[in-house]
């Protein structure tokens, strides 16, 4: 890949000065640099989803991929992506992960359990709410609702949101794209998307299905999404602990009329 102009040597890396990291995502400062260094052959991806379980409860999702290209001037200028998120303390409740994908990428993974219904609306305007207008963003509204006999349904909306501006300077002065070519930079090089798997089988979707799980791709712009799930199996619910005893009594049941078969035949 050929180095982008917006990177600099690391001999100028001490002249440059970051914005701080605003608002709860903990992660401005590395979402606009990289969004600065995107060039032909880097790529970042951003996926918001969630994980319904049958009594509403269940598990949020914020993801970032990095490729090695991205990674490569991300280190240039002595950012570590994980360190970036996670030394953010005003998301209390989220778990830090960082993985290696299939094709060298890092994966970094940020996940929140959630035990209600409205808990997911509630996490991820959280994470959007200290942001500034002009703050890249994967903001999503995401609305859950959960039947008693666990079906589940999920309707929202999400925008992928670019920067005002690069967020660096160097010598006091801003430097990098302007908001015009950094949003053509999102819509080359960034993939957003959204994933919600649900607890049933799923009826009724208007994205790419997956299994239990509908994915919405933010391709062509800010996209507004469904899905509806028939309850679980009620073996899929039952705790481990109990499907374990179960097995154990059924065991236990048929030996003991196998014995008293073969005591009442003798």
């Amino acid at each position: 890949m050929t180095r982008s102009s917006l990177a600099p040597s690391r001999s100028e890396v001490g002249s440059i000065a970051r914005s701080p990291t605003i608002g709860p995502t903990g992660a401005r400062s590395l979402l606009v640099v990289a969004l600065a260094l995107l060039t032909t052959g880097c790529r970042l991806d951003v996926l918001a989803g969630a994980d319904v379980r049958a009594d509403g409860s269940g598990t949020a999702v914020v993801q970032l991929g990095l490729d090695e290209a991205l990674l490569e001037e991300l280190e240039t200028l002595e950012l570590d992506a994980t360190a970036e998120i996670a030394a953010a303390d005003a998301a209390p409740g989220w778990d830090v992960s960082r993985a290696r994908g299939p094709d060298r990428e890092l994966v970094v993974t940020l996940t929140r359990e959630v035990a209600e219904p409205d808990g997911f609306s509630q996490v991820f305007h959280d994470l959007q709410s200290g942001l500034a207008a002009e703050d890249p963003a994967l903001l999503v509204d995401l609305d859950v609702a959960v039947t008693d006999e666990g079906g589940a349904s999920v309707v929202g909306s999400a925008e992928l949101r670019a920067p005002e501006t690069a967020g660096v300077t160097m010598d006091g002065a801003a430097v990098g794209p302007d908001r015009q070519r950094l949003q053509e930079l999102v819509d080359e090089h960034v993939a957003a998307s959204v994933a919600v798997t649900l607890p049933g089988r799923v009826t009724e979707h208007d994205g790419v299905l997956d299994g239990r799980t509908v994915r919405w791709d933010l391709d062509d712009g800010p996209v507004e999404f469904a899905a509806t799930s028939t309850p679980p199996p009620w073996w899929s619910v039952v705790p481990p602990s109990s499907v374990a005893a179960a097995v154990v009594l059924t065991v236990a049941a048929l030996l003991v009329v196998r014995w008293w078969r073969r005591r009442a035949a003798a």
